[in-house]
């Protein structure tokens, strides 16, 4: 095909795509464009340009593209028309077999985002599960620890109760002790019948 400059809808037809496709490819760069004095714009169309979508998405839009439809529909693929002599029935096949092309990547991401949703499901049990015994067991240990501080503190008030008790004992002998003595006692030197006098405790 020589290289020519035309309008969006004549690079349209003379590559068997939509206009939208035209424009999507000039938005990329993928074709030259110009404007003319009278407004228009002009493609050009080189040799090798491709001549099928661009992808699965544009077959689909060609499909039920209306401008095409106005030309050809799907139900003339049922005449008794030789091949050579219906080209849109052939660009009507290649854009059907797009389409299911299309619909089975569709399938095969959602079984693939199904599988992955699963299996972020099981990471998420396993990972409750985890944290659950994890919780347990930092619960058990903190009473384990509460018990035998009290435990502890009740063992050392006891003690401490005892050693009050000693005391409170002792203390009562020395004041008994003291209670005997008189001034005299502390001014004179000890002697045997001094010291025989101080009661004794059993």
């Amino acid at each position: 095909m020589p290289q020519a400059w035309v309008t969006i809808q004549q690079a349209a037809q003379a590559l068997g795509v939509s206009t939208s496709t035209i424009r999507r490819r000039i938005a990329r760069s993928m074709l030259d464009v110009r404007v003319e004095t009278d407004g228009r714009k002009k493609v050009r169309i080189p040799a090798d340009e491709p001549t099928t979508p661009d992808s699965p998405e544009e077959a689909i839009e060609q499909l039920f593209d209306p401008e095409h439809a106005q030309t050809f529909a799907p139900g003339d693929l049922l005449a008794d028309t030789a091949p050579s002599d219906a080209p849109e029935a052939h660009r009507y096949q290649r854009l059907a077999g797009a389409a299911v092309v299309l619909a089975q990547r569709q399938t095969d991401e959602a079984h693939d985002k199904v599988r992955l949703l699963n299996e972020q499901n099981q990471r998420l049990r396993k990972l409750f599960f985890t944290s659950s015994a994890i919780f347990a067991s930092i619960l058990t240990l903190s009473l384990l620890m509460l018990w035998s501080s009290s435990s502890a503190a009740g063992a050392a008030e006891q003690q401490a109760l005892t050693l009050r008790q000693k005391l409170s004992d002792t203390q009562i002998q020395l004041n008994t002790l003291t209670g005997n003595l008189t001034p005299n006692d502390f001014n004179t030197p000890p002697s045997h019948h001094s010291l025989s006098q101080i009661p004794t405790t059993p």
